[in-house]
């Protein structure tokens, strides 16, 4: 019996799927502001709506490490119902509650970005 490799990685299969499409609404360097207007509303079909009544966010502190610089902490909150997000928060050495704070989500993906590519959109 030959042997034949497995493919158990989602994001194997991700990057697979990833490498068949062409985007439809990718941004292609042209009119920013006119491209924009065509995507908000896939973007907001594809968001779907935001709630109602927010859901708690139920913060959870997980650990502290005081820095010369300030302090790193690891949080879990609750994005929505049975979604937790585990953030680390950087706290400058001065800094003094009530923070305010930005987050930026990021995904589990690898990218392998062509350097060459002149254009900016490289190849993701």
């Amino acid at each position: 019996m030959p042997s034949q490799k497995l493919h158990l990685s989602p994001s194997e299969h991700h990057e697979y799927l990833r490498r068949q499409i062409t985007p439809a609404l990718g941004y292609s360097g042209s009119d920013v502001v006119a491209w924009q207007q065509q995507l908000r509303p896939k973007l907001r079909t594809l968001v779907g709506d935001m709630p109602d009544t927010p859901v708690p966010l139920n913060v959870r502190h997980l650990w502290r490490r005081e820095h010369a610089l300030g302090a790193i902490e690891k949080i879990v909150f609750s994005a929505e119902p049975f979604c937790d997000v585990p953030a680390y928060v950087s706290l400058p050495k001065n800094a003094t509650p009530p923070y305010t704070l930005d987050f930026g989500l990021f995904c589990s993906a690898r990218f392998d970005i062509n350097q060459s590519d002149e254009s900016g959109s490289g190849n993701r």
